[in-house]
């Protein structure tokens, strides 16, 4: 699947993500810009503002560097460091969706935890992979595990 994005790309995923998510919102969240299904940019894929599934970043990703793995693509969620108004530091917010049935990402700023995803048995819904198969490749089992690995991992703020 090829998903595009109206922007300038940069020379790396990292950068690449920190760009798709770029709108901020009432709601103190951080989620992605508009995407479309096709190179001209015609058709729309996902308005703007909206939370996304792993699988809708990845494959966003991938199309501009087919090289990606999810695994890099989830180190680069967890560990992104992502500002939003007035430069507050966004975190990492994993999440189930019931009403696309897929497994979603955004930032919030406000102190909220993805507990939600270690204790609903891991619900893979219509994603392509569940939380617990795409953690795993971090060698993450549990919440202490993942925030853990976002403190020892997360970018260095003079970088961003």
């Amino acid at each position: 699947m090829l998903i595009y994005v109206d922007f300038e790309i940069p020379d790396n995923p990292r950068d690449f993500i920190r760009k798709l998510f770029t709108c901020k919102n009432m709601y103190d969240r951080v989620s992605c810009v508009r995407t479309f299904a096709d190179k001209e940019l015609k058709v729309i894929q996902c308005q703007i503002n909206k939370q996304r599934s792993f699988d809708e970043i990845f494959f966003c990703t991938k199309t501009y560097f087919s090289k990606i793995t999810p695994k890099e693509v989830l180190h680069i969620l967890l560990t992104l460091r992502v500002h939003g108004q007035e430069r507050n530091v966004y975190i990492p917010y994993l999440k189930h969706c019931a009403g696309i049935k897929k497994i979603n990402f955004l930032y919030y700023r406000k102190d909220i935890n993805s507990s939600e995803i270690f204790s609903k048995s891991y619900a893979k819904y219509d994603s392509i992979w569940s939380w617990k198969e795409l953690l795993a490749q971090l060698n993450i089992n549990n919440l202490e595990e993942m925030l853990s690995y976002i403190k020892t991992n997360i970018e260095d703020p003079k970088q961003t």
